[in-house]
């Protein structure tokens, strides 16, 4: 049983000073509370929304404390990989994949371990084009990624951290997987934004492999979305994707300088990771159609 629940509910509480039995009522008695804070019993989705409402916590801020308190679960191990890359820190990663390549020694059914195994090397390629991953194993993660009936926001990190390896067919029907569930039971809007953020991913994917055939579809999913009040960045990302498909398209110097603008407006708040990353696929493009 996962007692990470009660724990977390437990820990909120005591944050803001609330007695378990200022919460019992005819939804959630006392003795039901204090088995679900000690792990003893889980409780059903109405019980836990009607706690945190009482607590004035949202659903978001709980799966957050929760993951804090696991510390080792699937969305930390995630961003362990993605912080090693983005250092281009081989080492590190090279030491994440031993770590894990023991642990699946000691629990092999465990398909998890698996899992982030592949991410792993999938970084590494990243860095290291020499290296070559099995295609058993991309087929493995390709089967479990389709699976999944509505994605979590470990699933979306995964996918983002491994889109290299899929090819376009693979590629559209993930998404197609990730964007359109089969239920619609936890999506929060931290899960919302790494779609967004995936979905912008597999566009510049798609631009380079010259397959235009899928772009238009997301970009009409993004757009809907992508709040412009709120997820700024995000926003611009999505018109500076437009004016790319739009450069591809038809390049000429005008569009070419629409897309260089693109780069002022990241540097202007303070997002120098992605005007590198524009600076670099804009000067590859320029390059491609000036042969």
């Amino acid at each position: 049983m996962d007692t990470s629940y009660g724990e977390t509910e437990k820990r909120l509480r005591i944050s803001r000073n609330v007695e378990a039995k200022e919460m019992a009522s005819d939804v959630i008695s006392y003795q039901q509370i204090m088995k679900f804070e000690k792990g003893q019993t889980m409780i059903s989705a109405d019980k836990l929304i009607y706690l945190l409402e009482f607590l004035n916590v949202s659903m978001d801020e709980f799966e957050y404390a929760r993951h804090l308190i696991l510390g080792d679960s699937d969305i930390f191990f995630n961003q362990k990989i993605e912080t090693a890359f983005r250092h281009k820190d081989q080492a590190k990663l090279r030491t994440l994949l031993k770590i894990t390549k023991e642990q699946i020694k000691k629990t092999p059914n465990n398909r998890h371990f698996l899992i982030h195994m592949i991410e792993i090397k999938s970084a590494l390629l990243k860095l290291n084009a020499h290296l070559k991953i099995p295609k058993n194993e991309i087929q493995k993660l390709y089967h479990y990624l389709s699976k999944i009936k509505e994605w979590a926001q470990s699933d979306v990190i995964l996918f983002l951290n491994c889109i290299n390896l899929f090819d376009d067919i693979q590629l559209i029907t993930l998404v197609h997987r990730m964007i359109y569930p089969d239920t619609h039971d936890i999506l929060s809007t931290h899960t919302q934004t790494q779609i967004n953020l995936a979905l912008l991913k597999v566009i510049s994917i798609f631009t380079k492999r010259n397959d235009f055939s899928h772009i238009r579809e997301l970009f009409l999913y993004l757009d809907e979305h992508i709040h412009s009040d709120i997820n700024t960045s995000e926003r611009a990302l999505l018109a500076y994707h437009k004016a790319l498909f739009n450069y591809c398209q038809e390049p000429n110097a005008n569009h070419l300088e629409k897309l260089k603008q693109f780069i002022s407006a990241f540097e202007l708040i303070g997002c120098f990771d992605i005007a590198n990353d524009l600076d670099r696929e804009i000067t590859y493009y320029h390059a491609y159609f000036s042969i």
